[in-house]
């Protein structure tokens, strides 16, 4: 838990601005440095790259969290991911001189800086042990009781994508779920 006081939470609000993003445009492409940090107070958004003519989505970002290409925001070299809304979607965006202003000012922004890039990390280790080690089946229940929200707005092919199956293992898997539930 970061202690902030009230003055400095308006104080950071106050140093971004709100950008609207419509279904479909991109915050970042593949190639470009990614200068800014996300917040996104509604919509969702899927980061992807290209591999062998074929799309591999690697994350989702959500409603009431951060999100960035973070390697490429961190390093300031060009992002290895597409960044684009699947959904109409509102971000706060705050660039990257504002967040290191933000950093000399005050401890506690180098806290939260700690903290942030503590969780992307531990979602990125999280998910190569899910993509590497986990059967389909134990993947798609574990994605479905952290982040069942993205089955409501994310297409099938993007989450099976995600998950690392085929769509048609993911329908599989799905329709065996819900008939176990309703057997039980």
């Amino acid at each position: 838990m970061i202690h902030v006081h009230e003055s400095d939470i308006d104080h950071f609000i106050a140093k971004s601005n709100i950008e609207i993003i419509k279904k479909g445009a991109y915050l970042i492409k593949e190639g470009q440095v990614c200068n800014a940090l996300y917040y996104i107070h509604y919509g969702a958004f899927r980061s992807f790259f290209y591999s062998n003519d074929n799309i591999y989505v690697n994350n989702f970002g959500l409603e009431n969290h951060f999100f960035t290409s973070f390697q490429s925001f961190v390093t300031k070299k060009p992002s290895q991911v597409n960044i684009q809304a699947i959904q109409d979607c509102e971000v706060s965006v705050w660039d990257r001189s504002i967040m290191e202003q933000l950093y000399q000012e005050k401890i506690q922004w180098q806290e939260f800086g700690r903290k942030l890039a503590e969780q992307f990390f531990i979602d990125s280790e999280s998910r190569t042990f899910s993509l590497l080690s986990e059967p389909a089946k134990i993947k798609f229940i574990h994605f479905l009781k952290q982040r069942p929200q993205i089955f409501r707005v994310a297409p099938q092919y993007d989450i099976a994508s995600y998950i690392g199956i085929a769509p048609e293992s993911l329908s599989r898997l799905k329709k065996n779920l819900i008939k176990n539930r309703t057997v039980s």
